[in-house]
């Protein structure tokens, strides 16, 4: 069986989709070490950012969040016999009760919580029994008076019903954005999303995956998974990654 199609990189509109994602040059270009090296950028660990409340220029979401983290355990955490607070494996499905499934829902999990483009085809179009892929648009059209809230009160009543219909893979997809259609932010989207779920008691029931042109940072991505994403697949950060490696083949040609 051929594996499943997958929207493929459009050159033409990348640099708008960029912008309306809140790219800059900064985060385009300062993707080209981890592209070259498999390693996020070294920064300094001292952060004299300004709090991004205080900020005039408009900011992501995530800037508003800010990590705490353990500098150094003594003795080092052993991610062999410590695999239980190192692992990033994730379950689909249902989670609460992921142990005790059959050996084919078992079986369907991943070792990361990114997903490749290929990887999120798979399960968008997954034939195992007992998995229910159901694609939920994140967009909303750009007009006067138009408004989130009112797309993100939609998007719950449409993961109401697919629960409701089988589905337990809901797929939250901002793709498709233009000049007429806006997207959602996706923070906003998992933790909402995840919140109404707990309310209407079937969080449990079905798995969130982001696929979103939004998060292109580490800090991003943890943010998300702790507001509620089971996974994430990051498109238009591949596609900035492609482009600068397509790049530099060009250039390294003519050097």
């Amino acid at each position: 069986m051929p594996p499943p199609q997958h929207p493929q990189p459009n050159p033409a509109t990348v640099t708008q989709r960029q912008q309306a994602f809140g790219y800059t040059f900064e985060v385009a270009d300062g993707a080209g070490p981890m592209m070259e090296t498999g390693m996020e950028a070294l920064g300094s660990m001292g952060d004299d950012t300004p709090a991004a409340v205080l900020s005039r220029h408009s900011q992501p979401i995530y800037n508003y969040f800010k990590q705490l983290f353990a500098e150094v355990t003594n003795p080092p955490i052993d991610a062999i016999r410590e695999e239980l607070v190192t692992a990033q494996r994730r379950c689909w499905a249902q989670r609460a009760t992921c142990s005790s499934q059959p050996p084919t829902m078992r079986g369907a999990s991943c070792g990361t919580p990114l997903l490749t483009n290929e990887q999120l085809a798979q399960l968008r179009h997954i034939q195992l029994d007992g998995f229910k892929a159901e694609t939920l648009p994140l967009l909303y059209v750009c007009t006067d008076g138009a408004s989130p809230r009112n797309a993100l009160e939609a998007l719950f009543a449409a993961a109401d019903r697919a629960i409701d219909d089988g589905a337990n893979l809901l797929i939250l997809s901002d793709r498709g954005i233009n000049a007429k259609l806006g997207a959602i932010p996706a923070l906003l989207t998992s933790a909402g999303l995840h919140h109404h779920l707990i309310r209407e008691g079937k969080r449990t029931k079905a798995s969130l995956i982001l696929e979103s042109g939004d998060p292109r940072e580490v800090h991003h991505f943890a943010v998300l998974l702790g507001y509620g994403a089971d996974a994430i697949n990051p498109y238009l950060a591949f596609e900035t990654l492609g482009n600068l490696l397509e790049k530099k083949l060009v250039t390294d040609r003519f050097l």
